[in-house]
């Protein structure tokens, strides 16, 4: 099997500008997010949510209008529950297919929130990293992307829980306020570091491989 970086951390903390530099060093990227936005064109998943949430939702053309979506399950818990009721499954399911696709040798990178909301998925991580982000950088960053602070808040606090209740999993903290060499050479370090263990341990599975 590959190995599996598990990426994590709040909303704008730079995940992606983290994962953007493990792919330039030879990772293969899973953006559970990009997933997500995947899993909402389900016809299924969209009559689901029709019936949960109701025709709001859904934009003229008949796709589900994130935005209107996030406005509605940042606003109220259980409607949070319900929506991950429905999609996080799919989600975890696509996303473990995927990772399982790499051969031995290869370095995969999860990006993903809200990995140890599975914890199937989390467990087949070889290495869990967290980026973070001073509360200011964060905030700049939202208001790039047209959130207001109660959103970024709301999000924040999701995620948030799950990160506090599993930081024993973490193997390091990356942060990211912006200077990305800095980040960048953080991220060397331990793309080196784990670059024996990768080898390793495709050469363990090899030889299981000529026992079996």
């Amino acid at each position: 099997m590959a190995f599996v970086f598990g990426l994590v951390g709040l909303p704008c903390s730079g995940k992606s500008a983290a994962a953007e530099i493990f792919s330039r060093l030879g990772a293969k990227i899973i953006d559970l997010d990009k997933i997500g936005h995947e899993v909402l064109l389900d016809p299924k998943i969209k009559k689901m949510l029709r019936e949960s949430f109701g025709a709001g939702i859904f934009s003229a053309g008949g796709e589900i209008d994130r935005k209107s979506l996030a406005q509605v399950v940042f606003a109220d818990k259980q409607a949070l529950d319900q929506l991950e009721s429905v999609v996080h499954p799919e989600i975890m399911r696509i996303a473990t297919e995927r990772v399982n696709r790499f051969a031995p040798g290869e370095v995969v990178v999860l990006e993903a929130a809200v990995l140890f909301a599975a914890e199937t998925l989390a467990d087949r991580c070889d290495s869990i990293i967290c980026i973070s982000a001073f509360d200011q950088v964060r905030e700049e960053r939202a208001a790039a992307r047209g959130w207001s602070r109660e959103e970024l808040r709301a999000r924040s606090e999701r995620q948030l829980g799950f990160l506090n209740g599993n930081r024993k999993r973490i193997e390091a903290e990356i942060q990211n306020n912006g200077l990305i060499g800095e980040l960048e050479n953080r991220i060397n370090i331990i793309w080196k570091e784990k670059q024996h263990a990768t080898q390793e341990k495709s050469r363990l599975e090899g030889k299981k491989t000529c026992r079996g």
